[in-house]
């Protein structure tokens, strides 16, 4: 079920408009288009927080593949 909070900053996405397919890429070399994406849009930080909260696996979140959202996780929980 997504919260009214996931709603409200999805509607300011900046892939809002963009084939869904583009985050989900099934080679690296077809990352860097959703990394460009990701890189305009002004709510990566709540895309982010949501990615980690639900322990997303696949595709690219905030610009960040699972590997690198891992180490966000890990640096985040070291600060807090």
């Amino acid at each position: 079920m997504t919260s009214a909070y996931e709603e409200a900053w999805r509607d300011k996405a900046a892939c809002l408009t963009v084939d869904p397919e583009v985050f989900f890429p099934t080679a690296e070399w077809m990352a860097p288009k959703a990394r460009e994406v990701c890189a305009r849009c002004r709510v990566v930080e709540q895309c982010l927080t949501t990615a980690i909260v639900n322990d997303e696996r696949h595709g690219i979140w905030a610009g960040m593949d699972r590997t690198e959202r891992n180490a966000a996780r890990r640096k985040r929980k070291a600060n807090a």
